[in-house]
């Protein structure tokens, strides 16, 4: 756990609480210390990973298992044309690479939710998206592969050409650009435990304006590396994320006058005094379920979503639905 700076303490000014959700193994290398100094705003990190719960014998399975397809990805020229499936790409304590399906990082993501979900939680930061039912957020969610998409989307619709570094070929697939966005983009692919800046795989990036990297696993030490070896600037994952970072934080220190409330308590004093259950029902809410609906999914009475909905509004000083939805759009960041 660590804290941005000894001053906050000193000026008692209250710490948000942020958990950084990983794919792969906590603490990963300095990435919970980069993101803090990037960020620049009182707050406290708490650094997850889906791995960490996972036994010596599972964590053994899985290296066998991703060792064996990161081999035959490199046996083969291109898995976009082929019928690879694609996984997300993460790394073990020591830096060893591993691989995940999506529908078991989906379902490890799940689990690490409902431990997160007791936790005084003020902001979750989920390092990629999992393609699938995603939890809803504990109180505010970054969506941090959604930002670095729109990044590059915005440079690319500004006229530039863009180059995107990725881990693996078969990513590609997932990273959803529109037809017209991808005549503006190059990607290329580097596995994380090869020499970035040695890569024969760079000359396809000299006719780019400018290059994202676009994985986590990147630092501030490779962008610098990278960008004087390219002479054209570059931007990392972890520069676009501290920043959606420190606009949360402060929206959620914000009076709530901000969002149309009547009290001057700040939009995370009243997310902290919703239960678990008010917390999930305002989101389901937000998403325009209704109470029946709402009581089919949670396995609960329409009386018991009633009671809990009743109590979230009171509590959040919400007059409407649309004033729900406002307040619940302004807590995403896509």
């Amino acid at each position: 756990m660590r804290s941005s700076s000894q001053t906050d303490r000193e000026t008692k000014v209250p710490l948000q609480s942020v958990a950084l959700i990983g794919l792969g193994q906590s603490p990963r290398g300095n990435m919970a210390d980069e993101i803090s100094i990037l960020v620049n705003h009182p707050m406290e990190t708490h650094e997850f990973g889906l791995l960490d719960s996972l036994s010596p014998k599972n964590l053994d399975q899985l290296k066998t298992v991703s060792e064996i397809e990161l081999q035959a990805s490199q046996s083969r020229q291109s898995s976009i044309n082929g019928n690879t499936e694609p996984f997300i790409m993460t790394q073990l304590r020591d830096t060893t690479p591993v691989l995940l399906s999506f529908d078991y990082a989906s379902a490890l993501l799940n689990d690490l939710y409902s431990v997160l979900s007791a936790r005084p939680i003020d902001l979750v930061v989920l390092m990629t998206t999992i393609i699938g039912p995603t939890p809803a957020p504990a109180r505010a969610t970054i969506f941090c592969d959604k930002i670095v998409k729109r990044a590059i989307e915005t440079f690319a619709g500004s006229g530039l050409q863009v180059g995107v570094i990725i881990h693996l070929e078969s990513q590609q697939q997932l990273l959803g650009f529109s037809k017209e966005t991808s005549a503006s983009i190059d990607v290329v692919a580097v596995p994380p435990e090869k020499d970035l800046i040695g890569s024969q795989k760079l000359d396809l990036l000299d006719d780019c304006d400018i290059v994202v990297m676009n994985s986590i696993t990147f630092d501030a030490e490779q962008r610098q590396q990278l960008s004087g070896e390219l002479g054209k600037p570059v931007v990392h994952a972890r520069q676009l994320i501290a920043t959606a970072i420190r606009e949360a934080l402060e929206r959620l220190a914000a009076p709530s006058e901000a969002f149309n409330l009547d009290s001057s308590k700040s939009m995370v004093d009243r997310l902290r005094i919703l239960s678990g259950r008010e917390r999930e029902i305002m989101f389901m809410v937000s998403s325009g379920l209704t109470n029946k609906e709402i009581a089919f999914r949670l396995g609960i009475s329409f009386r018991t979503v009633e009671i809990h909905r009743a109590r979230m509004m009171s509590k959040m000083g919400f007059r409407s639905v649309a004033g729900l939805v406002r307040t619940v759009d302004s807590l995403l960041e896509y």
